[in-house]
C-alpha cells in the first residue's frame, strides 16, 4: 500500500533586512515567494544520505538554500522597502504560465546551488510523466536516484531507494511507493498525471541529481 506524510510546509521568505548605519534603523529587505526549491533540494539529498525517505527537512534548511539559490552570498542588489505583495504575486504567476518548465532548470544559479550540495545536475528535457518512471527504473537500479522535477514554477522531488520510489511536494507531503506498486498498478504514474491534468504545459522538466 501506498503511504503519505502530509507536509504542508511550503511558504515565503522575507529576508536579508537591511539596516541604517547611522541609525540602526529598518531598511530593505528581500523578499522570496516560495521555499518549494530549498524544501526539495534539501529533501533530495537527505535520500542520498541515506535518512528516512519520509522525513521533511527543517524549514531552515529550506531556508538557507533558497536564500542561497536566489540571492547568492549578497542580497544588497534585490532588496527594498517597496514590495507591492499583489503584484509579485501576478508576476510569479504570469512567469509560471509563459516560461517552459525546462527552462527554470537551466538556470546557472540553480545549477550552481545544487553542485554546491554535492550534486553533479544532468538535465533530462521536457518529459511526460511515463519517461520519468523510465529514467526511475527499480528492477536496475543498484543505487539512490534522485530527480529535481519542475511544473508551473513549482520545484518537486522524486527518490528511488532500495526498491521504493519516493515523491517529495512542499505544499502537500511526502508520497511514497512500492517497485511492486509501481510495476503493477501503476500509482506513481497517476499521481504524476494528476500534477500534469492541471498544467497549462503538459511535462515536467526534469534534473537528475547524482551524488
Amino acid at each position: 500500500m501506498p503511504q503519505f506524510i502530509p507536509a504542508h510546509v511550503n511558504t515565503s521568505l522575507q529576508a536579508g533586512q537591511h539596516y541604517s548605519k547611522q541609525f540602526l534603523r529598518p531598511g530593505k529587505y528581500v523578499r522570496e515567494g516560495g521555499l518549494c526549491f530549498g524544501f526539495t533540494l534539501a529533501w533530495l539529498k537527505n535520500m542520498q544520505v541515506d535518512r528516512h525517505r519520509m522525513s521533511v527537512p527543517s524549514r531552515l534548511e529550506a531556508m538557507l538554500l533558497q536564500h542561497l539559490y536566489a540571492f547568492g552570498h549578497s542580497t544588497r542588489t534585490r532588496a527594498r522597502n517597496d514590495w507591492d505583495l499583489a503584484q509579485e504575486r501576478k508576476v510569479e504567476i504570469q512567469g509560471a504560465l509563459t516560461h517552459s518548465p525546462g527552462r527554470w532548470l537551466q538556470d546557472p544559479d540553480l545549477l550552481r546551488c545544487c553542485r554546491q550540495q554535492g550534486f553533479q545536475p544532468l538535465y533530462q528535457g521536457e518529459l511526460d510523466a511515463q519517461a520519468i518512471l523510465v529514467r526511475l527504473d527499480s528492477r536496475r537500479a543498484i543505487y539512490t536516484q534522485t530527480l529535481l522535477l519542475s511544473l508551473r514554477g513549482h520545484a518537486l522531488g522524486m527518490a528511488l531507494r532500495k526498491g521504493e520510489i519516493a515523491l517529495f511536494d512542499a505544499n502537500k507531503g511526502v508520497f511514497l511507493f512500492s517497485a511492486e506498486e509501481t510495476l503493477d498498478n501503476r500509482l506513481p504514474l497517476q499521481l504524476l498525471n494528476h500534477y500534469l491534468a492541471r498544467a497549462a504545459y503538459p511535462r515536467f522538466g526534469v534534473l537528475k541529481l547524482a551524488f
